[in-house]
């Protein structure tokens, strides 16, 4: 008989549940869009805007990125983690880019700017290049597929309810990840037009 170490301190891990990162990721959603309409609602105007708007910012592309990285670990392609790894790079670097054309800035700040928007861009570009070979590659099959009437109808139905988990995870990633860029295309509009 095998009798415990007394000495062990492992702890047993709790099990954690497969949509806890999409809730995350949805949590970070709802943070960005509150930041983004506190001002309104508080009528906030002038230079105390700029930290609801950067921090709101920051949450809706971490949201997007951490959606994208959700649907790449239920469509069992690494790929989107990639892209969304990328596109937490590539974002501000389009925001920074559509910020030096629209409005004027001082010279130092202008160049901060620039320098800023090619360094993001220059980061984002290699994760999304590193992330197209992933949709186009298929991993060799290590097992045979059973034929229909060998497998048990237990283990068909656990089969079955796994696909349908996967499906409802995909749809939520895809929902979050439209909200975060719908919300941020409506705020750089309205951030935009006068």
């Amino acid at each position: 008989m095998n009798k415990p170490r007394i000495g062990n301190k492992e702890k047993s891990k709790k099990p954690q549940h497969p949509l806890s990162g999409l809730s995350i990721v949805a949590s970070l959603w709802l943070w960005g869009s509150i930041l983004f309409y506190a001002p309104i609602y508080f009528g906030i105007s002038g230079g105390w805007r700029i930290p609801f708007n950067l921090f709101g910012t920051i949450a809706i592309i971490i949201s997007f990125a951490g959606a994208l990285i959700e649907l790449g670990k239920y469509w069992k392609n690494e790929g989107w983690s990639y892209w969304g790894v990328g596109l937490v790079f590539l974002i501000p670097s389009v925001i920074l880019f559509s910020l030096v054309k629209i409005y004027t800035m001082s010279p130092i700040l202008l160049t901060t700017a620039k320098i800023g928007a090619l360094v993001l861009l220059a980061l984002s570009g290699p994760f999304i290049f590193m992330g197209i070979p992933y949709f186009f590659w298929r991993e060799p099959q290590a097992q045979i597929l059973k034929p229909a009437k060998d497998i048990p109808k237990e283990e068909a139905a656990a089969e079955k309810l796994a696909k349908r988990e996967a499906r409802f995870t995909t749809i939520a990633s895809i929902i979050i990840a439209c909200l975060s860029l719908a919300t941020a295309v409506v705020k750089l509009v309205l951030e935009i037009m006068p």
